[in-house]
């Protein structure tokens, strides 16, 4: 038994009394074992005790609690106001203190097993096939987490954000298992309840449709599946799925003469418009579709959609926000899994892709997002050397169209692209889906496409910056023998790359990465103030500047700065979270950077150094020194000439990985590859 479940005098009193009750899906309830209402006035408490509630084993460190809530504070003003906020908690749960709270060094907890936590209960019963346990857990859903209590945090907002997911998803899973097993009624109000959790969501319209056909409501069915093909294709321009489309047609041989006309588009559930926080209007860019049956030409819709979000963030009378959720198709009963609805702005921009030989049919669709009306649609035919002036054509009406106030001018090319030029493009996104790969062979494939661009195009200045991305990758990662030559190539891509291309915030903030890591910290900061004065919606810059921050010894900062990279576009990749894990990291938040380096789907080898420095930062000997076994297997095999496993030699690598201005800060590393059983 621990310290934290061992209480001679409050567990007795506590089985006897019953549990302090705490919701936390809908509107925040808090109650005695009596049920009389515990008012918690402050939401900074609420938010406390919901982090504590969903916390591993319902407790957290101080320094957690406080990047949480107060990370705008330095750590003695944060540790401060946690202190005040737990005496001014402890006040207001008054005789049921003892009951909740409990402090342990540095650590704060809520006592298990004496507050029945609503979103916990949730937890538990989802993996549960038990009929009674499912209706328990579906009526415990509520509303979303803490849907009354709002903390300006970025920290808190993101940790909100996710845990507000996992609930939904954790409930659809309860609903859906409840759908297929009830009957009647009970059935059909199941499967209600699990469309109105994400009406994107095409199997929960399946669900419901089948609930109405079993219940004998035939002509709902078949109305439920007009409504999930209007939202589809109002929001996507996608008709459903196969499997759903056999299910009507199954519902209508069994019942030929009850077809009912379709649901009009307007009744159809809006997203609805974020406010943003100067006022400005948002746009959110739709990942574009590629329509084409060849699932690898969607690497081509995918750059089409990012080129636009670039070209468009240039405009600073509006925010653009990427919605660039990848859609993704598990097996043939789930149909196809679209974005997350809750991001909303205030307009949206969605498009289609189909690509036949040497032309290419874009369609293009501004829609309102608070009333669903299409305020402007299009359709263009063009050869495919028209593809970039096209895109011009495209983010001109766009920009006009959403601010109004917008003069709409951007530069004129030199010259109207040739055969040669597309054909470079093309190669471009091909390099760059190489790139996420981050293998040593997925980079030397990226290589010959940017080499291929530069030869068919030497004045396209994105493959000069390719090209400079890749030498670096190889120059951190060890991937060549010569590392100098590697790094020299990379500096000199990404200078041609600005003479041909001034203005491009890309090519400024990787300037200023690369700056950085020669030891020039002025002129690097320099680079990142001219990318982000050029574009200050270019959330990739803000996240190289996060990098920047946290080499520079100004972690806090740097945290803030990824906080509005996610903010700009809250599908972050892969290699910014990497940056922000570090971050998280330098600033001594292990617990958080271990989170976010966990969540990475495709992780650099890196990745799996960072995670054990930071396991054996919070004790956890054994996962550090398996993450660091497979950090060092992995480089094996990839390196060229690994370091011996020791930390002498394996500084020089760290140190080009991350280039700490401030000793300690690299101390803070060294310290963590030895706790995890690295030799000196």
């Amino acid at each position: 038994m621990n310290d934290w479940t061992k209480n001679r005098d409050l567990r007795p009193q506590a089985e006897e009394a019953g549990p302090v009750r705490l919701r936390l899906l809908g509107a925040f309830w808090l109650a005695d074992p009596d049920g009389h209402e515990i008012a918690i006035t402050s939401k900074k408490n609420r938010a406390l005790l919901a982090v504590l509630a969903l916390s591993p084993g319902g407790q957290a460190t101080r320094d957690r609690l406080c990047g949480l809530l107060w990370g705008d504070r330095d750590q003695e003003r944060a540790r401060n106001s946690l202190r005040q906020s737990l005496a001014v908690l402890r006040k207001e749960l008054g005789g049921v203190a003892p009951l909740v709270l409990q402090t342990r060094d540095d650590v704060v907890g809520v006592r298990q097993g004496a507050v029945q936590v609503d979103a916990v209960d949730i937890l538990d019963l989802a993996d549960t096939n038990d009929l009674a346990s499912l209706r328990q857990a579906a009526g415990l859903y509520r509303g979303e987490l803490l849907a009354d209590t709002s903390v300006r945090d970025p920290g808190f907002d993101e940790w909100l954000s996710v845990e507000r997911r996992r609930m939904v998803e954790k409930a659809i899973g309860i609903l859906e298992k409840l759908s297929a097993v009830e009957t009647g009624p009970a059935q059909v109000e199941a499967a209600r309840h699990l469309v109105s959790l994400d009406p994107l969501r095409e199997a929960s319209h399946r669900a419901l449709m089948h609930a109405l056909a079993e219940a004998g409501e035939t002509a709902l069915a078949l109305q439920q599946f007009e409504v999930c093909r209007a939202i589809l294709k109002a929001e996507f321009g996608v008709d459903p799925a196969a499997e759903t489309t056999a299910m009507r047609t199954a519902i209508v041989k069994a019942n030929v003469n009850l077809l009912q006309p379709a649901v009009a588009a307007s009744s159809v559930e809006t997203i609805h418009p974020l406010v943003t926080p100067d006022g400005k209007p948002s746009i959110a860019v739709l990942p574009f579709i590629n329509l084409n049956d060849d699932p690898e030409r969607q690497y081509f819709a995918d750059g089409i959609t990012q080129d636009i979000i670039t070209e468009l963030s240039r405009f600073k009378n509006f925010n653009v926000i990427s919605r660039n959720a990848k859609f993704r198709t598990k097996d043939s009963s789930e149909g196809l899994v679209l974005p997350d609805q809750s991001i909303g702005t205030q307009f949206i921009l969605k498009g289609t892709v189909r690509r036949a030989s040497n032309r290419i049919r874009i369609a293009v669709q501004l829609v309102d997002s608070d009333s669903g009306a299409h305020i402007w649609t299009d359709r263009y035919d063009r050869d495919l050397e028209d593809v970039l002036t096209l895109q011009d054509e495209i983010v001109r009406t766009v920009a006009s169209t959403v601010s109004g106030r917008v003069e709409a001018t951007h530069k004129t090319r030199a010259r109207r692209l040739s055969g040669q030029g597309v054909r470079a493009y093309d190669m471009v996104l091909r390099a760059a889906m190489a790139e996420a790969k981050y293998t040593r062979d997925s980079y030397r494939s990226a290589r010959q496409y940017v080499e291929q661009a530069i030869e068919l195009d030497p004045e396209f200045a994105p493959a000069y910056l390719h090209l400079s991305l890749v030498n670096y990758i190889e120059w951190t990662a060890y991937w060549v023998d010569d590392r100098d030559a590697a790094f020299s190539n990379a500096m000199s891509a990404v200078l041609q790359a600005i003479t041909l291309e001034d203005e491009n915030s890309n090519l400024h903030a990787h300037y200023g990465m690369l700056l950085m890591h020669s030891g020039d910290y002025e002129n690097a900061e320099h680079q990142f103030n001219r990318a982000m004065d050029l574009n200050a919606n270019d959330s990739k810059a803000r996240s190289l500047y996060g990098f920047f921050l946290t080499a520079a010894g100004r972690s806090n900062e740097a945290v803030d700065s990824f906080g509005e990279a996610a903010r700009l576009n809250p599908f972050q990749p892969d290699w910014a979270n990497w940056l922000k894990g570090i971050a998280y990291f330098t600033a001594r938040r292990y617990e958080d950077a271990i989170l976010i380096f966990k969540a990475i789907s495709n992780p650099m080898n890196d990745v799996h150094g960072w995670l054990a420095m930071s396991y054996a930062h919070m004790g956890d000997t054994k996962m550090a020194q398996s993450s660091l076994d497979v950090f060092l297997r992995i480089a094996a095999a990839e390196m060229n000439n690994p370091p011996e496993a020791s930390i002498t030699a394996w500084k020089p690598y760290w140190h080009a990985a991350m280039p700490y201005r401030n000793q300690a800060d690299a101390e803070s590393l060294y310290e963590g590859l030895r706790k995890a059983g690295m030799k000196e």
